[in-house]
């Protein structure tokens, strides 16, 4: 988890190397550990995607929100918090309260459909989970995983072209925040494409 953001907020500086001086000894721990064991292992070292400096965060959300595409319930950031929230667990902290309590290997044997959903359910910092907030009725889209899916399939094609219009025109101190928009079928193929973010917007240098 950790060469994530080392890489993004410390590109080029020696925190990085330090960080893979790092995990190269924990690697070697690991395979000591595997040539000693009765059975086989196939060990695969792999980078999930590149790297490259993070100038800055954009929660789009609070955009589409500002935009009027998305709509928050009443009161969804004043009193009603969830059961998380008051006892202060968020998306932020919960990997750090689950090596505390040594609960890694449990969760490690969980099935991704349970924890990918649990991970939708827990609160940001600062405010409720995203399917708590959002007033799915009132909204016409809304952003999950880096994409932006929309909610009202009678006007789809309308509030598509009016989301890249809105994409494309964001701006930051004079400074596109989009480089590119794409549609799902410009980005995705196979049987599973309904599945995939009917707007997918790509940035140069925000997270």
């Amino acid at each position: 988890y950790c060469t994530d953001p080392v890489q993004h907020h410390f590109w080029g500086g020696e925190e990085v190397e330090e960080t893979y001086r790092i995990l190269d000894r924990e690697l070697g721990t690991l395979l000591d550990q595997l040539e000693r064991d009765d059975e086989e292992w196939n060990v695969v070292v792999i980078s999930d995607h590149g790297f490259r400096p993070i100038r800055g965060a954009v929660y789009v959300d609070s955009w589409l929100q500002q935009e009027e595409f998305l709509q928050q319930k009443e009161g969804a950031f004043e009193d009603e918090e969830s059961l998380l929230t008051r006892i202060g667990v968020n998306r932020q902290n919960a990997l750090r309260i689950v090596r505390t309590l040594g609960l890694e290997e449990l969760v490690g044997r969980l099935p991704d459909s349970f924890t990918n959903r649990v991970d939708q359910q827990l609160p940001s910092q600062g405010g409720p989970a995203v399917v708590e907030s959002v007033d799915w009725k009132q909204s016409d889209a809304v952003s999950l995983m880096g994409g932006i899916y929309v909610l009202d399939q009678e006007r789809r094609e309308k509030i598509i072209e009016d989301l890249e219009d809105a994409l494309n025109s964001f701006t930051i101190d004079g400074e596109a925040v989009f480089d590119e928009v794409y549609r799902t079928d410009e980005v995705y193929s196979g049987a599973n494409t309904e599945a995939a973010p009917d707007l997918i917007p790509l940035s140069d240098g925000f997270k």
